[in-house]
């Protein structure tokens, strides 16, 4: 549960990094394309309110008291930290005015952009200034420069084109204060939503771990209801039917020992026969009740009573190699595990193997609990090894309830399986 939370945690931390950082330059992005508006607007008001008003045919002609008087408003209304050079073209490309004295009576080509925003009247352009140009030369010094313009009319009525060059230092700060307004409240919001799910998937995990704890609760109490009943049954069989039978074959014996002393062999030979199927049908009852409870397990422990299931397939002609270790006293939980690992092995054996040998192998170490059993039989297709669960077709659905009991003393099933190629199962249970 811990491991699931920390990684709960560790993927929402690293969302939460990735979300922060797609933010940023999501941030980073608005906060420039707004300054530039920001920009752009601030041209369009100085363009209306003060450059407009004050252009005039004198302005334009070169006259030096006007020049004078429309610098002195550049200076004092329009240039600041931000606004660092202002233009004043003509349609030819003549530079009418510029706080640059040495610009002024100028010419230069106009780009295609430039002459259509003049000659159509349309919004102001806002774009980087790329400072390449010849009319640039005294506009370096500044940094990064952000180039401005849009059409001012004179009263005549003819285009003029205004200009401004701004620093790109304040598209940074409208940046950074965009991030700084908006990056906390959106990094909070989700820090905030992380926190605020960490205790639900707290809650969560605990469910979960108690549904799987009540889980192996059932299934021990299952498998304990499950021992119980098989011991009843059994006990009810031995002490019953078994008993029965057996004293009625004696029985029988006896009476067919009198019928030939009676010259009476036909009855004598039926009544035989008789207890011989009474004996047979004996044998076959206390090997089924080997198989639903072994008396052998609780009491001799697990080694003989693996000898007592492999007697199963001795009796139907398979050749048993049983090989097991002087076995060290093991806790009841892990011997009734091992001997249902076994005894499902050899149903599946008897059932769908066609074996003509298997081999029983139980060696005990210090650590873990190793058995394996293999036969030389036809196989079957696992669809996947790893897992002994994929085995539920064809019967072998038995395998995916072992690995289930296995849970409960920490054991693991491994088969190795193919047509044709006979099947060895293993199973490894610690000790501690």
């Amino acid at each position: 549960m811990r491991q699931a939370l920390t990684r709960f945690i560790g993927f929402g931390l690293v969302a939460l990094l990735l979300v922060g950082v797609g933010v940023w330059f999501a941030a980073d992005s608005a906060a420039e394309r707004e300054a530039v508006e920001d920009a752009r607007q601030r041209t369009i008001t100085l363009a209306s309110a003060v450059i407009g008003p004050e252009v005039t045919q004198a302005l334009v002609d070169g006259d030096p008291a006007a020049i004078s008087r429309f610098d002195g408003l550049v200076r004092n209304r329009v240039l600041s930290d931000s606004v660092v050079r202002v233009k004043l073209w003509s349609r030819d490309g003549r530079i009418v005015y510029s706080d640059e004295p040495r610009l002024i009576g100028t010419t230069f080509a106009l780009d295609d952009e430039e002459l259509e925003v003049m000659n159509r009247g349309l919004d102001a352009v806002a774009q980087a200034s790329e400072l390449d140009g010849s009319e640039n030369r005294y506009d370096t010094g500044h940094g990064p420069l952000l180039e401005v313009y849009l059409p001012v009319l004179l009263p005549s009525g003819e285009p003029l084109l205004f200009e401004t060059y701004q620093t790109r230092s304040t598209i940074a700060a409208r940046e950074r204060e965009v991030i700084t307004s908006f990056g906390p409240i959106t990094l909070g919001g989700l820090a905030l939503l992380l926190a605020v799910l960490v205790p639900i998937a707290w809650s969560l995990a605990r469910s979960l771990d108690r549904a799987r704890a009540e889980r192996e609760s059932l299934l021990r109490h299952a498998l304990d209801a499950s021992t119980t009943e098989r011991r009843r049954i059994a006990a009810h069989l031995h002490d019953g039917v078994v008993q029965s039978l057996s004293g009625s074959s004696y029985a029988l014996s006896g009476v067919s020992e009198k019928l030939t002393a009676a010259q009476q062999p036909w009855a004598a030979a039926v009544v035989r026969d008789i207890a011989t199927d009474l004996r047979q049908g004996v044998l076959a009852l206390r090997s089924l009740l080997v198989e639903i409870y072994p008396p052998s397990l609780r009491r001799a422990g697990i080694g003989p009573a693996l000898s007592d299931l492999s007697g199963q397939l001795s009796t139907r002609g398979v050749t048993v190699t049983l090989d097991v270790d002087d076995t060290p006293e093991l806790s009841e939980p892990i011997e009734t595990a091992l001997f249902r690992v076994a005894q499902e092995a050899v149903r599946n054996i008897v059932k769908h193997a066609e074996a003509s040998n298997v081999r029983i192998s139980l060696v005990t170490t210090d650590t873990a609990v190793d058995l394996t059993i293999s036969d030389d039989g036809r196989g079957f297709v696992l669809p996947d090894p790893s897992s002994p669960s994929s085995a539920t077709v064809d019967g072998h659905l038995g395998l995916a309830l072992l690995e289930d009991a296995l849970l409960e003393v920490h054991g693991s099933l491994h088969v190795d399986t193919a047509p044709g190629q006979g099947t060895t199962l293993t199973t490894r249970i610690p000790r501690s």
